[in-house]
This record gives structure tokens, C-alpha cells and sequence, in this order.
């Protein structure tokens, strides 16, 4: 963050993202002037955040503009997921006592990897939008420092799930986490795997199968607990990018988890700026500056 209350330029070069991604400056301020007629989104938005969505979008314009008016609606619609976003707070601190988070390295074909599982088996400690809501915070700060990839693949661990977890979560609930992630997100989920999962995982899946406009839902894996790692490895996701729990060359789920709790608690100001960005109370600087090259 810049002293004057600005997001600065991320951790990485935007430039060199920009170049890599094979789309020009003109583009994104294409994007830029698509976007400006919608008030729900703020009109301070950073080159960054529309390169990242222009990528999701393969460099079309007008899908990268209909994305992010999507993903500003659903920050005012689904706000027990996307609001007030605190690292300290105690709904977020509950969460990382009682869930694991982690990211793993990008993959040789771009892909970001975001990994979340259950660390307390007990359903009364699980919350569904707390979870969500912390596991799009940990994607999203690692956007922020490390720039965006072509694809995303997520990883949820089902170890120590019940049918008394599944009850945690209402179908409406579930509804709009597939239409964020399929529908408002910077990231083109490429795959979704579940390892360790229980029957009624594939009766969750078929009900929500319907509701999928993007073919998400037919990207999921279903892994049990028989897995055959070797082949997983070859097909899926390779050993270098697997924590050691996984049978991979990473460190273990805790410490990765230990490490996001700690980027998370040294971005709390990112996540209040961008509060403040949602809200239009960063308006002014767009404003003033007439351009905004971040």
C-alpha cells in the first residue's frame, strides 16, 4: 500500500504480467472505458485488477467488462462471503483455528493451485460462509502479490467430513459459490478435486450439476480415500506441486497454513483499502488523477 492510501502496483510488475499476457495497455484501458458507464463498479479500479480479469477472459473486452460488473453485483449481493474482510477478525481467526488453507506453487502450465480442507472434524465448528469467504481471501492475496495465471485448479480435502457438515450449508448458499466462481471471479477454474470423499458428496454434486452455467461442475474430480496417487501425480497435479501430506516435495499442510495466516494478517490494510474501493470511497482519487496506473 502507498502512504496516500492507494493500492500500489501489487507485489509484481505489472508491466512484465502485461507483456507476458500478449495484451496491450490499449485493451485494458478499453476495459477501462466499458466499465465506466456502470456505477455499481468504483471508479477507482487498477490496471491490475482488469488485467487479471481480461486474462480470465482471453483478452475479449466485453467479456473482461461483463465479469467484473458481475463480480461488483455479487460484492453487494453476497456480501456473507465478500464483505468486511478483516484477517484479525475473530469470524477469519475461528476459521484458521478450525480449517486448513494454502496455495502451492504454479504449476509448468500456469496454473495457481488453492488447497482448503478441514482441520477440526467437529460440524459445529465448521461454517460454510466463513470458510468461503476466508478461502476467496487467501486466492485473492495471492493474486495480489504474485499476479494472475492462466487457470486455476482447487484442491478440497473431505478428510473428516459428515453428512452433519453438509447440513451447514443451505443449497442457496451453494448456488452462489458456483455463480461466483464461475461467473465473477479473475480465475478460469480449469479443475475442481475433492480427495477423501464421502457418498454424499456425488449427491450434492448431481443437484447442483444443474445450476452450473460454465461446465464448472463437470471439471470436479471425486476422489475416495483409494486414490492412486501415481496416477493422480501423472494426470492431475505433479509431485513437486503437493505438500508432503499429499506424498509431494512441499512442506505440510500446517506449515503452508501457518503461512498464509501469516500474509493474510500483513494484508489486513490491502483488505481494508479494497473495502473502501467497493464502497466508492476511493472515487475521488480516480478523480483526481483522471487515470489510474497501478
Amino acid at each position: 500500500m502507498s502512504n496516500d492510501g492507494k493500492f500500489e502496483v501489487s507485489l509484481y510488475n505489472y508491466q512484465e504480467f502485461l507483456k507476458s499476457s500478449g495484451f496491450s495497455q490499449e485493451t485494458v484501458d478499453e476495459v477501462r472505458d466499458k466499465i465506466a458507464i456502470h456505477e455499481i463498479i468504483p471508479k477507482y479500479i487498477t490496471n491490475g485488477q482488469i488485467l487479471s480479469y481480461l486474462i480470465h477472459s482471453k483478452g475479449n473486452a466485453d467479456d473482461c467488462a461483463h465479469i467484473i460488473l458481475t463480480y461488483y453485483k455479487h460484492k453487494n449481493e453476497f456480501k456473507e462471503f465478500l464483505r468486511n474482510r478483516d484477517p484479525e477478525s475473530k469470524e477469519i481467526t475461528n476459521c484458521f483455528n478450525n480449517m486448513w488453507f494454502a496455495t502451492f506453487p504454479v504449476t509448468a502450465c500456469n496454473c495457481n493451485i488453492f488447497y482448503m480442507a478441514l482441520q477440526n472434524f467437529d460440524p459445529k465448528n465448521y461454517n460454510f460462509e466463513s470458510s468461503i469467504k476466508a478461502f476467496v481471501m487467501v486466492a485473492e492475496a495471492y493474486l495480489y502479490r504474485n499476479g494472475p495465471r492462466t487457470d486455476t485448479i482447487l484442491v478440497f480435502d473431505m478428510m473428516g467430513a459428515k453428512f452433519r457438515h453438509s447440513l451447514k450449508a443451505s443449497m442457496s448458499s451453494r448456488k452462489k459459490v458456483v455463480n461466483f466462481l464461475e461467473n465473477a471471479t479473475p480465475l478460469y477454474i480449469k479443475a475442481v478435486h475433492f480427495f477423501n470423499t464421502a457418498p454424499f458428496m456425488a449427491y450434492i454434486h448431481a443437484l447442483l450439476k444443474p445450476f452450473s452455467t460454465t461446465g464448472l461442475l463437470h471439471r470436479v474430480y471425486l476422489h475416495n480415500s483409494n486414490i492412486n496417487w501415481n496416477d493422480f501425480y501423472h494426470k492431475h497435479i505433479p509431485k513437486s506441486n503437493l505438500p508432503k501430506d499429499y506424498g509431494g516435495d512441499l512442506p505440510s499442510i500446517k506449515e503452508l497454513h501457518e503461512s498464509e495466516r501469516n500474509i493474510l494478517i500483513n494484508l489486513k490494510e490491502y483488505f481494508k483499502l479494497e473495502e473502501q474501493q467497493v464502497n466508492h470511497e476511493l472515487d475521488h482519487i480516480a478523480e483526481e488523477s483522471k487515470t489510474v496506473h497501478l
